[in-house]
């Protein structure tokens, strides 16, 4: 019966001591590193549409653009317009880019739409600074057709204005426009944007814009076709 006693009594002692140890022991609490973005500095959205929305702007539309009519079944679902910045270079010198991008409701993988507009000569008009204008407006609609549209401002407008736009220069107009392509999926890693990028690009443009267009494409298809699958290519030659 002693014996039982002491037995018990070093099981109380032993429980009682190990219970003060792990009283004592401090978690070690392990920093998680966020990667940081290389391209992508910020993005706020400006506007919301929704399909019906798009379907009251493009039915109109048609008359004076008959290929809209081809659009309008497409139009599923709303989508919301992001201003962004992000890192790009001229030459040597760094400097922070903008551009609107218009992501569809869904939550599902898209492709990547680029616009590029025509030519601009106030500092106002830049798409980022544009998002309820008519053509923003239009061009921002494909997204509720299944697109990332992205709408980039050229070096020169929206955040850029510290550089005298270099007007049709080659490299000066097809970098910034690839460093927004790298900015928007740093976006789609985001979890507060229910979005993912397919591989698949398409891009088009008119005025200006044709031509970095074509810029674009040759530059894509001489030096970066591992990085972006190029699948469709549409220009204009004068404006809208």
């Amino acid at each position: 019966m002693v014996r039982n006693f002491y037995f018990f009594a070093f099981l109380l002692f032993v429980s009682v001591l190990v219970s003060n140890c792990k009283s004592d022991l401090k978690t070690e609490e392990i920093p998680v590193e966020v990667p940081k973005d290389k391209y992508l500095v910020s993005y706020n959205v400006v506007r919301s549409m929704t399909a019906s929305d798009i379907n009251i702007l493009y039915s109109p539309a048609q008359y004076l653009y008959p290929d809209m009519a081809a659009i309008l079944p497409y139009v599923k679902n709303g989508a919301k317009v992001y201003s962004i910045t992000y890192n790009t270079t001229l030459g040597t010198k760094k400097l922070v880019a903008s551009g609107l991008v218009t992501i569809p409701d869904g939550g599902a993988t898209y492709p990547i739409l680029s616009f590029q507009n025509g030519t601009n000569t106030l500092y106002a008009d830049a798409p980022s600074l544009n998002a309820y204008s008519y053509i923003p407006l239009l061009i921002n609609g494909f997204a509720t057709t299944g697109f990332v549209v992205l709408m980039p401002d050229y070096l020169g407008f929206g955040s850029s204005t510290e550089v005298f736009h270099p007007y049709l220069v080659l490299d000066a107009t097809v970098n910034p426009i690839l460093d927004m392509f790298r900015a928007v999926k740093e976006m789609s890693a985001k979890t507060d944007l229910a979005f993912k990028l397919s591989s698949d690009l398409y891009i088009m443009g008119y005025s200006q814009g044709g031509l970095a267009t074509l810029q674009l494409q040759k530059s894509i298809e001489t030096s970066y076709s591992g990085e972006f699958n190029l699948k469709a290519v549409g220009v204009r030659s004068r404006a809208l």
